[in-house]
C-alpha cells in the first residue's frame, strides 16, 4: 500500500526557515541568482533544476518569493526532524524502489500534479540523482520524464534553471540562472523532455559549468 502524504497549501513553516535560513546561506556561499523575474508570480510552475546537490534547493527557495514544493528523496523524510520540516513544508516523497520511474504510476507524481493543479509551484530535478563527484560523465545527465508528464497533465509553466559552480566557502563560485518559461505546447512528453534537455544543457555550457 502507497504512503499517504498530506496536502500542505500554505507552509507558513516554510516561510519562517527561508527567512531564518537565507542570511546564513549566503555568509557561507554568497550565491548569486540570475533571472529571478523568469519565475511566473501565480500558476501552476515546475521548476526544473540540475542536481549537483542538496544544497541547491536553498538557492531556489530564494529564486522566488512563492512557496517551493520539493520533489525529494524518501530518506529524507525518515531523518529525526528533517522528515518533520519535510512534511510541513510541504514537500513530495519521491520512492523510486516502490513506486517505479513511470511517472504516472508513483505517488509522487501524483501529489506533484495536485500541488500544480491548485496553482503551486513543484521543484524538481529531472536528472533524477546527483550529478557530481568522480562518476560525472556530463554537465547533464539523461533526464527523466517526470517533469514533462506533470507539464502535459496540468498545463503548467515549465521554468529550466541551471546551477553552475561549486558550493565552496572558499571561492564562492556558485550561479544560479533561471530561463524563460519554455513553450511545449503541442508536444509530446518525450519532446518536451528532449527540449528541457537541450535547454538545460546549453545553460550550463555557456555560463561556465565544466565537468
Amino acid at each position: 500500500m502507497k504512503r499517504k502524504q498530506q496536502i500542505v497549501e500554505n507552509p507558513v513553516g516554510f516561510r519562517l526557515f527561508r527567512m531564518c535560513a537565507r542570511p546564513v546561506f549566503y555568509l557561507l556561499f554568497h550565491p548569486k541568482i540570475f533571472g529571478r523575474e523568469n519565475v511566473p508570480r501565480s500558476g501552476g510552475v515546475v521548476l526544473a533544476v540540475n542536481h549537483k546537490g542538496i544544497l541547491e534547493c536553498f538557492l531556489a527557495a530564494d529564486a522566488t518569493k512563492r512557496n517551493v514544493h520539493y520533489l525529494a528523496a524518501g530518506y529524507l523524510f525518515d531523518l529525526p526532524i528533517v522528515g518533520t520540516l519535510m512534511k510541513k513544508f510541504g514537500a513530495v516523497r519521491v520512492d523510486r524502489a516502490k513506486d517505479g520511474d513511470d511517472p504516472k504510476n508513483n505517488s509522487a507524481y501524483q501529489y506533484a500534479v495536485e500541488y500544480l493543479q491548485r496553482g503551486h509551484l513543484v521543484y524538481i530535478n529531472p536528472e533524477g540523482t546527483r550529478n557530481k563527484g568522480e562518476t560525472r560523465q556530463d554537465l547533464l545527465l539523461p533526464l527523466r520524464h517526470g517533469a514533462a508528464a506533470m507539464v502535459q497533465k496540468t498545463g503548467a509553466r515549465l521554468v529550466p534553471v541551471a546551477v553552475v559552480g561549486d558550493f565552496n566557502i572558499i571561492g564562492r563560485s556558485v550561479r544560479m540562472y533561471v530561463g524563460k518559461p519554455i513553450k511545449t505546447e503541442g508536444l509530446s512528453v518525450e519532446q518536451t523532455t528532449e527540449k528541457l534537455y537541450d535547454i538545460m544543457y546549453k545553460m550550463l555550457k555557456d555560463n561556465g559549468e565544466k565537468i
